[in-house]
């Protein structure tokens, strides 16, 4: 693929489906209710979180579709946070520089899931 050629995803936001214990997570867009439609799948590995008991999930598994979740949704916010400082570096302005920290404040909090 030319990686000047964009390619289209589906839509955000993305959120972790419900699943049971012992199965794998998956990653959907959409409507729960209705046909949610996959985006990726969190394979359940056996593997349980060390001192727990053997009957409760790996916390791994479901840090990983969070963090999948999260750097999917926030995605736009950040670049265009980092678009807008560089374009206000390059134009030596300092006019919008509160603006420019706010934007990349808040897309720095939804990254990291505040």
């Amino acid at each position: 693929m030319n990686p000047k050629t964009k390619s289209a995803h589906s839509p955000v936001p993305y959120k972790i489906s419900g699943c049971m214990q012992g199965e794998n997570m998956l990653i959907v867009y959409g409507d729960e209710n209705t046909y949610a439609p996959l985006i990726a799948e969190i394979m359940f590995d056996g593997g349980y979180t060390v001192g727990e008991d053997t009957g409760k999930l790996g916390n791994h598994m479901k840090a990983n579709a969070e963090f999948i979740v999260r750097a999917c949704n926030s995605h736009d916010e950040l670049l265009e946070a980092i678009r807008a400082i560089l374009f206000q570096v390059y134009q030596g302005k300092v006019l919008e520089r509160d603006a420019c920290i706010n934007q990349a404040r808040a897309a720095i909090a939804k990254a990291e899931g505040k």
